[in-house]
């Protein structure tokens, strides 16, 4: 459902499930500030910065979307 996906407007978060939220340090499209209050609105949320990309990470660099994605599921399970 949508509620499950998560809603942070409402002051309340439904997301109860680990999350990873990835995030290219040159992001021209959602500033760092934008990604914080994400990462802020969910509890518990990881922020995990590239360096170097932009807003597309998984067509930049899919290898290290991967990689960050595997070592969070690592350090989670």
């Amino acid at each position: 459902s949508r509620r499950a996906a998560g809603k942070a407007t409402s002051g309340r978060t439904y997301v109860s499930t680990p999350t990873a939220i990835l995030w290219g340090e040159e992001d021209a499209i959602v500033p760092r500030g934008g990604v914080e209050r994400y990462r802020d609105a969910i509890p518990g949320a990881a922020l995990i910065t590239l360096p170097g990309h932009g807003h597309m990470l998984e067509c930049e660099d899919p290898e290290s979307v991967v990689e960050s994605i595997f070592s969070f599921v690592a350090k989670e399970a």
